[in-house]
């Protein structure tokens, strides 16, 4: 064997082993990869399944709304209706002084 032949084979196992070197490495990254990708499904997941959490909140939290907007619409149109009354009250009451002042009828 020549001298040329012995540095060749000694040359490509050298190679050989760079190149399980970098299949190994390879490897190593593409599972890193994966392991990542995965992670990043999971905090997907977890997103979606927050958000629908907020979107239930916030229907809820609309109808809520909605609810006190009707509670203070019949609470202002009650007051409405004292302030009429109470009104009306007052005025029969003008009218039953000056009845009875008209006619002599003492009111006590």
């Amino acid at each position: 064997m020549t001298e040329i032949t012995k540095l060749e084979k000694k040359l490509d196992k050298r190679f050989e082993k760079i190149d399980k070197r970098f299949d190994d490495l390879t490897m190593l990254m593409s599972d890193f990869a994966n392991d990542v990708n995965a992670r990043f499904d999971q905090q997907d997941a977890r997103f979606d399944r927050i958000e629908a959490r907020l979107d239930k909140l916030e229907a809820s939290h609309q109808r809520l709304l909605s609810t006190i907007d009707a509670l203070i619409k019949r609470i202002d149109d009650y007051e409405t209706e004292l302030v009429a009354r109470d009104h009306k009250i007052a005025r029969l009451e003008r009218w039953i002084e000056q009845i009875a002042e008209k006619t002599g009828v003492k009111l006590t």
